[in-house]
């Protein structure tokens, strides 16, 4: 090996030298005399060194970071190999001192280490790569070369000008300047390793920003869908917004839903994003194709059954053929999200981006929710469908047959007025005809009711095939109809009648199918009235066509046509055979065994009603004196029916009545034609032994039969106008400009208790004390009085003992809640019954929900007939009622919101400005020790009339100013009372609510200060309450909350649990106190054992932080005792007090008897099972050593359930610990004491 040094260049200088411009380093180094060290070996290797710096500067400038880069690394990883080998072969060769040998091996083997921390971040960030390399290698050369290795080869060197090689002394000291080079090398070493630890954590940095980002557009993503949830009514444009709102907010690729088609596949139902390329998603097209096959491997994505957000990474994504433009597959991550509808999966959400946008951990939860809310809204608008169908339904039945099809006669009345309109305009005629079946009764009877209907279905269906387009049939029960002829030209009136006519009678001129293989050949009778000739108005042309008709039938035997022209008859002439003086006579005569026909029938005919559940459910209501005179008021209607005196409009009177009466306690037509064929049958034989000769007794029977038919057919049509009546008033159309809720309220509910057999209408609300409010009371007769007094006309007219017990049932449970026999209720006043239609016989509770499904008032509907709701036509329209208001409600509501600066609006906003503003207060109460330590300061508005409104009233209506006029006022009345307390000696710390919104005026704090320091109230005893739901991001906000908790007042979470706050925002922000929502007991006494797991991991949650945790929504002892044994602080509800007025807290506060449970004693069931789970989560086995301390000894002692068998199990838990049978059955034992005390039952186990 030769060392002989020789120049290695011309040039004694570095005339271009190295510039360092806008961050990086331009220029090149040049190889000169000055670089040599003088051993060749060493010489051509740093000359190798200089030619890869310049090269690394090269490409830096060139903006070609990272192919060229990572020639380079591979470079400098081969002259580190070939050139730290050689040095440290020399340095042992010629035994240099070992200090010089340590150090600079040292100084290679940080050069190696930093090359492998350069390669790590070479794909990451190549250009900071680059820099700091260049930086280091530059430092390398300066440090290294020109100095370390240059002292290598001068020992070297004296080596072998010395004693030769193998003969250098190693004790010689290093000299300064040696030392100087060793700690420049070593710091060079040191900064660039240094250097990649600070991009390390640069990148660390980077990414939790990033992630910050991204779950701030996760959140927004959430509020956008949110808003698209409560806007949309369309399946399709609900989805196409979801997808839209995933790909611009969260900048994906792609996002589509799909969706069950059937049982092949499913569908993709909306999409958005990058849908053109021509791509596929496997068998996905997503530029075309709509359809999965099932069995691909897509499928396997979309069947998410736990709630999770399943990802699969590496997705292939294959190019079409059609479409491939030489383009290669890249790969995709696939985030599946599913989505629910009605408490099954219905679908899922597809996200498609590239690896590693986002990390499982960090996006599920809010994804979820996404899927959640957008769960919510496909819910929503299939109850909107639902709704919208219901109305179209009802609106259908209102005015059509349900038999038949046809139209009713409701829409007869109707279509005949507007007839008859318009003819008199035009100058037309308009036939009215009354028509029937001959001989139908025996359809019936033969072949049974059943093909009696399929006759009238198939002849409804004949016969509207064949009228004109501007003609109309009505069915208005059995056989009966009614048709309406329009436009007829009265100069061919026969003619044009006759044509008409004809046509009509083709549908009865085939035989009709009455069972397989077995036809009928029926005829009809019609008779018809003209407009203008017979009558000018619609009632009296059916009567003049229903005479025609009889007329008709009458002559069937020797008529000439089956259809006849009313030409002005009398229906009231003397030879009427139903009414004339002839057959007066003979009924007088007839008296006898009409009356012992109707008595007979009465006693036959209920006993067999009696046998009938349907029937049997309205007659359990009555008491036994009014089923007796339930039969004798029937059988005096038979007799009047057959009355000498009695006269058509008699009849028709009486039958309106009665059918009206009928329909409402839920006696159907059936019943009612079963009461006519009896009777009929029994009066033919009392009949047929009387001392009549054939002729008269034969008149008799044709009168009877007629008189009868005309009672039926009277009854069935109120019947149906009565029914009609109902489905009229839910088929009305609700309009989507409704704003004023009270407005639409009122005229709602008026129009309700005007239905026939309503007596009154009211709607109740819960008040912020937990009592009913009765908000609107309507009376169809008594609309004046109950605009004065509400409230005591409803004392005086419907006020029931077990009244509010019902009120309560169906407020709680969410449920209609109906009495079919309201006698049975006690009645406090004489008003009832005075009533319309007599005594309220039926009540009905009908809650109200709002767009959350949350009970926001409930309707009473008092009937004046037993079994009036309940009944099988009524009860459906309860229902409708509930689905109608609902509906109002919710369209008010959002149309309210969009209308801004509105009269209430600016009424209410005026009134709590100029001393309407109270401030209520709840005390919260030390759960250990039973004393009121606190205060919450509860806003309400008081207006001018005395009525108090809560917070959900008015503060939607509040802009940012006037929210923090509100909160400044509230301050200042709060610590006003406080003062006055603390003069009486009550000396009490002091809650108030703040919104976040107040917070960004950067006033905020001084407010707050100024109105401790003017009273001279310490800071200390002041906490604010925020929202958990209300979000606290703005700097400002952060500000004044730092301010404020330096001045020294506390700050409270409230409702934790009723929203989406994160555990990163309570372990940031300084609360001293965590609110637990009421909304978490809820469910406490239906579902026990998660209700209390949920208050135990709340709790612990505030211990953890080291908060206090107020329990909110404490009503009874037993949610107090649940409280304390899981270890809440602090409680505060009902049980305690209600929220009062301020000037209500001194004499409360004398009264005040500490309500706390014992330290030493267990009183509840839900004090027992909430002490039994915290025991049992605290430690792992029961100790038999502590069973005489239990406090569960005691209290299943006292109780004895099961004759001792709990104390038995108790003993055998502390024994066995917590895995044997016994502590499971014990526990499953306390959770059925907690639901039996919830259902009031006495259950013992």
């Amino acid at each position: 090996m030769s060392l002989d040094s020789r120049s290695r260049s011309n040039d004694d200088s570095n005339s271009d030298g190295i510039n360092v411009r806008d961050g990086y380093i331009s220029g090149q180094l040049l190889w000169s005399k000055q670089l040599l060290c003088g051993l060749d070996i060493v010489d051509d290797q740093h000359m190798r060194l200089v030619a890869i710096f310049n090269e690394l500067a090269a490409c830096l400038e060139r903006s070609s970071y990272y192919a060229e880069l990572k020639e380079i690394l591979v470079r400098l990883v081969e002259y580190t190999r070939y050139h730290f080998g050689a040095e440290e072969e020399l340095m042992v060769r010629f035994r240099l001192p070992d200090e010089d040998c340590r150090s600079h091996m040292q100084a290679h083997r940080n050069f190696v280490q930093f090359l492998e921390r350069a390669q790590d971040f070479a794909q990451i960030n190549p250009r900071e790569v680059i820099l700091n390399l260049t930086s280091f290698l530059a430092q390398w050369l300066l440090h290294h070369i020109m100095e370390v290795d240059s002292r290598m080869t001068r020992q070297i060197r004296d080596c072998q000008e010395g004693n030769g090689e193998g003969d250098l002394s190693t004790d010689r000291e290093n000299s300064a300047k040696d030392l100087l080079v060793d700690s420049v090398s070593a710091l060079n070493d040191t900064l660039g390793w240094r250097t990649f630890e600070v991009m390390e954590l640069n990148l660390k940095l980077e990414e939790e920003i990033q992630k910050s980002k991204r779950l701030v557009l996760l959140t927004r993503l959430l509020a956008e869908v949110n808003s698209a949830v409560v806007r949309a009514n369309d399946e399709a444009e609900l989805l196409g917004q979801v997808c839209s709102l995933v790909v611009d907010i969260l900048g994906m690729k792609s996002a589509l839903i799909v969706a069950e088609a059937n049982e092949n596949g499913v569908e993709v139902v909306a999409r958005a994003g990058s849908s053109g390329t021509g791509q596929y998603l496997r068998f996905l097209d997503l530029a075309s194709s709509t359809f999965i096959e099932r069995g691909s491997s897509l499928d396997d994505q979309l069947t998410v059954g736990d709630g999770q957000l399943n990802r699969t990474s590496n997705w292939e994504i294959e190019v079409d053929p059609k479409h491939s433009n030489g383009q290669k597959p890249f790969e995709q991550d696939v985030f599946s999200v599913p989505i629910s509808r009605d408490g099954q999966q219905w679908g899922s959400l597809l996200i498609l981006d590239s690896p590693s946008t986002f990390r499982q951990d960090q996006f599920s939860e809010l994804l979820n929710e996404v899927a959640k809310s957008l769960s919510n809204g496909l819910e929503r608008v299939d109850r909107v469908n639902r709704e919208h169908r219901m109305h179209r339904q009802i609106e259908h039945l209102a005015l059509h047959d349900p038999l038949t099809g046809l139209a009713n006669r409701l829409r007869l009345e109707v279509f005949l007025e507007d007839a008859l309109e318009k003819a008199e305009i035009v100058e037309s005629t308009v036939g009215v005809g009354m028509l029937d079946l001959d001989d139908f009764k025996l359809v019936n009877d033969c072949w049974g009711h059943h093909a009696g209907d399929v006759v009238l279905r198939e002849f409804a269906r004949r016969i509207q095939m064949r009228l004109r387009d501007d003609d109309l049939v009505a069915r208005l029960g059995g056989d009966e109809f009614v048709v309406v002829f329009r436009g007829i030209d009265r100069t061919r009136l026969k003619e044009n009648l006759d044509a008409i006519m004809a046509r009509l009678h083709e549908a009865v001129e085939a035989p009709f199918e009455v069972s397989p293989g077995c036809f009928v050949n029926l005829a009809m009778s019609l008779g018809v009235a003209l407009y203008p000739f017979e009558a000018r108005d619609g009632d009296m042309l059916m009567r003049k066509a229903d005479l025609s008709l009889y007329r008709s039938k009458e002559a069937k035997g020797s008529r000439h046509s089956w259809w006849r022209m009313a030409g002005g008859t009398d229906d009231e002439n003397d030879d009427d055979p139903t009414y004339g003086s002839e057959i007066v006579g003979l009924l007088e005569r007839a008296h006898r065994y009409i009356e012992v026909a109707a008595t007979e029938f009465v006693e036959e005919f209920y006993g067999g009603l009696l046998q009938e559940s349907d029937a049997n459910s309205i007659f359990s209501t009555l008491t036994v004196e009014e089923m007796h005179a339930l039969k004798k008021i029937q059988a005096s209607h038979l007799q009047f029916l057959l009355s000498p005196k009695t006269t058509r409009l008699d009849i028709e009177e009486s039958a309106k009545r009665i059918g009206g009466v009928h329909a409402l306690i839920g006696s159907d037509s059936s019943t009612l034609m079963r009461s006519v064929s009896m009777y009929r049958s029994l009066l033919n034989g009392h009949l047929g032994v009387a001392p009549f000769d054939s002729r008269d007794r034969y008149r008799l029977l044709l009168a009877s039969e007629m008189r009868l038919h005309e009672d039926a057919q009277v009854q069935l049509r109120s019947m149906e106008e009565t029914i009609g009546s109902y489905r009229l008033f839910l088929s009305r159309e609700i309009s989507n400009d409704y704003t004023e809720w009270n407005i639409i309220r009122d005229s709602e509910l008026e129009r309700l208790s005007g239905l026939p057999g309503i007596v009154g209408v009211a709607l109740w609300k819960l008040d912020s004390e937990g009592e009913f409010r009765l908000e609107v009371l309507a009376s169809a007769q008594n609309h004046d009085e109950s605009k004065g007094d509400s409230g005591s006309l409803h004392a005086n007219l419907f006020r029931f003992m077990g009244e509010r017990e019902l009120l309560s049932r169906s407020w709680h449970t969410e449920t209609i809640v109906t009495t079919s026999n309201a006698q049975a209720l006690v009645p406090l006043g004489e008003g009832t019954k005075k009533a319309r239609g007599g005594a309220i016989r039926c009540v009905t509770f009908v809650p109200i929900f709002d767009e959350n499904k949350r009970i926001v008032s409930l309707v009473e509907i008092y009937g004046a007939f037993p079994n009036q709701f309940a009944s099988k036509a009524l009860s459906p329209f309860v229902q409708g009622i509930q689905v109608r208001i609902g509906e109002l409600h919710r369209k008010c509501n959002l149309n309210a919101l969009r209308v801004v600066g509105n009269e209430i609006g600016f009424k209410y906003r005026q009134t709590l400005f100029s001393g309407g503003l109270q401030m209520y207060m709840q005390p919260i109460v030390n759960l250990a020790t039973g004393e009121v330590e606190k205060f919450e300061a509860l806003a309400r508005l008081k207006t001018d009339d005395g009525t108090i409104i809560d917070p959900d009233g008015f503060l939607g209506l509040l802009g940012g100013v006037e929210l923090d006029r509100l909160f400044r006022q509230g301050l200042d009345q709060t610590l006003d009372r406080l003062k006055e307390w603390d003069s009486l000696g009550m000396k009490f710390d002091i809650s108030v609510n703040l919104p976040p919104s107040v917070l960004s005026d950067e006033e905020c704090p001084n407010w707050v200060q100024g109105a401790l320091e003017h009273r001279g109230v310490d800071a200390g005893r002041l906490y604010l309450e925020l929202l958990e739901t209300q979000e606290i991001s703005e700097d400002s906000q952060n500000k004044s909350i730092a301010r404020l908790v330096e001045m020294g007042v506390k700050l409270a979470i409230d409702d934790l649990g009723s929203g989406y706050g994160s555990l990163l925002r309570l372990s940031t922000l300084p609360f001293a106190t965590i609110k637990v929502d009421r909304e978490v007991l809820n469910q406490l006494y239906k579902s026990p054992l998660q209700t209390l797991s949920l208050m135990e991991m709340l709790i612990n949650l505030g211990r953890d932080f080291g908060r206090d945790v107020v329990m909110e929504g404490l009503e009874d002892l037993g949610m107090v005792e649940a409280a304390k044994f899981l270890g809440a602080p602090y409680g505060q509800g009902y049980y305690f007090a209600r929220p009062m007025a301020g000037d209500m807290v001194g004499n409360w506060f004398k009264d005040y008897s500490r309500r706390s449970p014992s330290k030493n004693a267990i009183q509840t069931d839900l004090g027992a099972l909430a002490y039994f789970v915290s025991k049992a989560h605290k430690a792992s086995q029961f100790d038999k050593d502590d069973f005489s301390e239990c406090l569960l000894v005691p209290y299943l002692e006292s109780r004895l359930y099961g004759d001792g068998a709990l104390v038995d199990l108790h003993k055998r838990v502390h024994g066995e610990g917590l895995n044997g049978d016994a502590h499971r059955v014990l526990l499953e034992s306390l959770v059925v004491r907690v639901l039996a005390v919830t259902q009031g039952d006495l259950i013992k186990s």
